[in-house]
């Protein structure tokens, strides 16, 4: 975001491991990794969609983007995920294993569900352990055209891997979910809070369709989070609670909690 009075934001690496430490005024904070505003969206995605490759050991992954408004991330996403998977999967060959993708794209509003694909309404059900939607499948980025997503939307790219050998099959889903565009911090906390609380039932689904899309996917995949911060200092407070957030969200990262995937399944 421009502004004529920027955030002075500084990185540095760790030196007792990879962690970085993101320095703002007289305080920091330490996460994973922390890219560097400069970064095209290109670089971003290359360096996190190794997360993909654990689609083909049949593990459901998620990268959910939250923060100042986001729009073009999403897509070199789902170009770099569909990349990786394609060029992982030649290790696998020596082993005859075969692999198949498909590509959903959902746009979610209070007003419902809608296959940014077809441009019709569709709908989203968690069960199986996977996010079902009968939107339209296709199975490659050159399929998909210029897409328009509204305003105060969420959108959720699920990209579906099918493998199978002589002795097992498999299916695992990455899910690209940008939160960007609507109010998602507190969803997020709850849902992580009542992760680190070991709650998963049914009954802490009391909340919106929304919390439930977001408790699924950090109870039942391998999750990663985007916070999209803002240089501008009119944007200082909101920065605040945004590394609030990404703090709680990486403490939790590091604690034992019963989180469920899948598991190649045999014949």
């Amino acid at each position: 975001h421009d502004s004529d009075e920027t955030i002075p934001f500084k990185i540095n690496q760790q030196d007792d491991d990879q962690r970085q430490n993101l320095t703002i005024g007289e305080t920091y904070h330490t996460f994973n990794k922390v890219f560097d505003a400069e970064l095209s969206d290109q670089e971003i995605s290359d360096e996190i969609v190794c997360l993909s490759e654990n689609n083909l050991n049949g593990a459901n992954v998620s990268i959910v983007v939250t923060g100042f408004e986001e729009t073009t991330l999403i897509h070199d996403l789902l170009k770099a995920t569909m990349k990786n998977l394609i060029q992982r999967e030649e290790k696998y060959k020596p082993k005859h294993w075969c692999f198949n993708y498909t590509i959903q794209y959902l746009s979610i509003t209070t007003e419902g569900v809608v296959d940014l694909l077809s441009g019709d309404k569709s709908s989203i059900k968690l069960e199986n352990r996977s996010i079902q939607t009968d939107a339209q499948t296709i199975s490659s980025i050159e399929e998909i055209k210029d897409i328009e997503v509204p305003n105060d939307a969420s959108t959720l790219i699920k990209i579906t891997v099918s493998g199978s050998n002589s002795q097992k099959s498999i299916t695992a889903s990455t899910y690209l979910m940008n939160l960007s565009q609507i109010k998602s911090s507190d969803l997020i906390l709850h849902a992580v809070t009542k992760i680190r609380e070991n709650k998963f039932s049914s009954s802490e689904f009391s909340q919106s369709p929304m919390y439930q899309l977001i408790h699924f996917l950090y109870s039942n995949t391998k999750a990663l989070t985007l916070v999209n911060l803002s240089n501008s200092a009119g944007n200082l407070k909101e920065n605040e609670k945004l590394l609030e957030l990404a703090t709680f969200v990486h403490q939790t990262d590091s604690i034992s909690v019963k989180r469920v995937y899948n598991a190649p399944s045999s014949k």
